[in-house]
């Protein structure tokens, strides 16, 4: 007998069958998960035109005017407590699985050595699957293909999805990285490459995601790239093709980034696992792929997978999708736990300029007496400048409020945050109006002291290498970056 999770996929699966016989590339949608799954599109009873709606939210985002606030404050409620879980539970369409075994990847060469460890215990005929926003032609991006066709000709099924958008170097650098993966068996699958996703230029899927069969998950902010990998030597390394008279002539290796940029993932074995893969294969099917029944119930069953009692820690997984399901999820899950909480609060995030909910949280946050540390980019070594420049004035008015904020060189990229020394919020997704109106992220709230404690000593020993801004070196900014703040404030939403 089916479980109620397992009745939602097989009707799905047989939905996207259907159309996969009448359309080449079907917009296939899977119903409402209910309690049990992680996707359901906006709040049921919203009309078109609803602050939460699709529609609602692609009006604001052009008009830059938020009619009607998405989050009103819920005051009162304690980290932890069933309210507040019942909350999230409504608000983020999540659940929080106990049972899950949680590990911190500190850096970037950890975690690739984490994704060859979990790739080396793959048993005959388990999945592999892998989503990131940007696949460089490089050492990093070179070393995950063999790892992903490996698999695919000696273990079991390899599924690749990249966005086009943001893995426009291996795109467009001549190489024959996907096509070679393809042909080794791995299915690759390219988000913004056809006429039919045009918008992804201004929409992307920012979402970072690693996942061996029902076992073993990763996701955070790490990219396939030399700057995230944190490997020095060869792997530090881009390809340029030279061509001569139109034709290729030579691969000319380049020296890429000196020190790497600093950025975090999390491994997950457990429960949520089957949430992670949800996602995931939630994807694929849009896309119009096909995935057997047995494996998908398989995979994306939680019930299937047997929490790890001693030492489990409860683990909620959250997707966010604001073009395709027009949510706020990630948003609101920050503002709630802010709300909640009764200590410190530390985060390290590159493009900072959080929304105004977050940002109105994180006040109320530092007058109820609890400090609020946040690290993030220094202008001079950040990859996208107007994005530091669309935050300044942020800064200036959370500095005011009480808040201390520190810049780094070389570039942080992990979009972490913990709070009062028990939750950890991390994933793909930077406090920034980008990936809150326009890409799609995933997050996962960790409630384990431990995870916390590493989380917060890794933001604490890379201050000893920032700089804190004050009212006085913001008010030094030249002529030249005002105007870009001024740009950087009407792109808020964009970058």
């Amino acid at each position: 007998m089916l479980t109620p999770v397992g009745r939602v996929v097989a009707a799905a699966q047989a939905a996207a069958k259907a159309r996969a016989e009448a359309e080449s590339r079907p917009a296939f949608r899977l119903p409402d998960a209910g309690p049990l799954g992680v996707m359901l599109n906006p709040v049921t009873g919203g009309s078109v035109l609803s602050d939460r709606s699709t529609l609602g939210l692609r009006m604001r985002e052009m008009t830059g005017i938020e009619s009607i606030p998405v989050l009103q404050p819920v005051l009162g409620l304690k980290l932890g407590s069933p309210e507040l879980e019942a909350l999230l539970d409504r608000e983020t369409k999540s659940v929080a699985r106990p049972g899950n075994l949680v590990e911190v990847l500190p850096h970037g060469q950890r975690a690739f050595e984490a994704r060859g460890d979990i790739a080396a215990m793959a048993r005959p005929g388990e999945s592999l699957h892998q989503q990131t926003f940007v696949n460089r032609n490089d050492g990093v991006g070179w070393r995950n293909a063999r790892m992903m066709m490996q698999h695919a000709r000696n273990v079991g099924p390899a599924r690749h999805i990249y966005d086009a958008v943001g893995s426009e170097d291996a795109v467009g650098a001549g190489t024959d990285m996907f096509r070679l993966m393809a042909r080794a068996g791995v299915e690759v699958e390219a988000v913004g490459d056809g006429p039919d996703d045009w918008m992804r230029h201004v929409f992307r899927w920012h979402e970072k995601l690693f996942l061996l069969h029902n076992h073993v998950g990763i996701l955070g902010g790490i990219n396939l790239t030399s700057e995230c990998g944190g490997v020095p030597g060869a792997d530090n390394r881009r390809f340029k093709l030279i061509r001569l008279a139109g034709l290729p002539f030579m691969k000319k290796p380049i020296v890429s980034v000196g020190e790497p940029w600093h950025d975090m993932d999390f491994m997950i074995r457990g429960p949520v696992v089957a949430d992670m893969q949800y996602a995931f294969t939630r994807t694929w099917l849009e896309r119009g792929h096909h995935i057997p029944d047995d494996l998908l119930r398989e995979l994306t069953d939680p019930y299937a997978i047997a929490p790890h009692i001693g030492g489990g820690r409860k683990v909620r997984f959250i997707q966010h999708r604001p073009w395709e399901d027009g949510d706020d999820y990630i948003t609101a899950a920050w503002v709630r736990l802010i709300d909640a909480t009764e200590g410190p609060i530390h985060i390290e995030n590159p493009y900072f300029s959080p929304p105004q909910p977050v940002l109105d949280a994180l006040k109320r946050a530092v007058a109820r007496g609890y400090p609020v540390t946040v690290l993030t980019s220094a202008v001079e070594t950040i990859d996208f400048k107007i994005a530091y420049h669309a935050g300044s004035p942020l800064h200036e008015e959370l500095i005011r409020a009480g808040v201390r904020i520190f810049v780094r060189s070389p570039m942080v990229h992990a979009k972490v945050m913990t709070l009062a020394g028990k939750y950890t919020v991390g994933g793909s997704a930077n406090m920034n109006g980008r990936s809150r109106f326009r890409d799609t992220e995933s997050v996962v709230v960790i409630e384990c002291e431990n995870v916390t404690k590493q989380c917060e000593d890794t933001i604490k020993n890379l201050l000893d290498s920032a700089r804190e801004l004050t009212l006085e070196s913001l008010a030094s900014a030249s002529f030249e970056d005002k105007i870009l703040q001024v740009a950087g404030r009407a792109l808020k939403t964009h970058v």
